[in-house]
């Protein structure tokens, strides 16, 4: 099966990155201002170096600000990689906390329907099991997967067949395997949100960079 269209847009999703970059920038406005302030008490105890430096041989006071130079260098390149990081788990885990929340959302079925999608023509076979959590229990019942099954041959060519399996998975998102559960196709939120890493990273060094 090869899919021959976009799925076109799962909202709550596609602001993931944004969302990163608006937290970068906030969380970049503190680290700055710390590290000002880290910046303005090191130039005071300079200043305080003043008289020791003059009694200093020349080569010695090059040594102590080489040294000073290169302390402020590595604690940039530290707090660099921290705010990456922290903004990176922020906000994946506020993506997580949207998700849990968009559950309840009339828009909810669509976005299920727009994941069962995408794993049908990832996985490639037509008798298919497909497992949800108890969050999308109510959206997602077996009367519910014959419909999309029909609809879904028409679109494919293949008589399709979907199965609700009788156990719920603890995380939220569509899982479909095969008979055998040899192939399987993991379209859970939290995975997704995974793969959203990388755009992440991205972004959140353009941030860093302009800083």
């Amino acid at each position: 099966m090869e899919r021959k269209e976009s799925l076109g847009s799962i909202e709550f999703l596609d602001v993931i990155v944004e969302d990163a970059q608006k937290t970068a920038e906030t969380v970049l406005k503190e680290a700055e201002a710390a590290a000002e302030a880290k910046r303005k008490s090191a130039c005071e105890e300079m200043a305080k170096l003043d008289t020791v430096f003059a009694e200093k041989t020349e080569s010695e006071k090059r040594r102590i600000e080489k040294s000073s130079r290169n302390n402020i260098e590595m604690e940039n390149r530290r707090t660099a990689l921290v705010l990456r990081e922290q903004v990176i788990t922020d906000s994946i885990q506020a993506a997580a906390e949207k998700v849990k929340a968009f559950a309840s959302s009339p828009r909810y079925k669509d976005v299920l329907r727009l994941l069962l999608t995408e794993a049908v023509y990832g996985i490639g076979k037509p008798d298919l099991i497909v497992s949800i959590s108890a969050a999308e229990a109510d959206a997602v019942t077996q009367p519910v997967l014959n419909q999309w099954a029909q609809e879904l041959s028409k679109e494919i060519g293949v008589p399709l067949k979907l199965e609700l399996a009788p156990l719920r998975l603890r995380k939220q998102g569509i899982m479909l395997s095969d008979r055998e559960g040899r192939v399987v196709y993991d379209n859970l939120f939290e995975t997704r949100l995974i793969r959203y890493q990388s755009e992440i990273r991205k972004a959140v060094s353009l941030v860093i960079s302009r800083s």
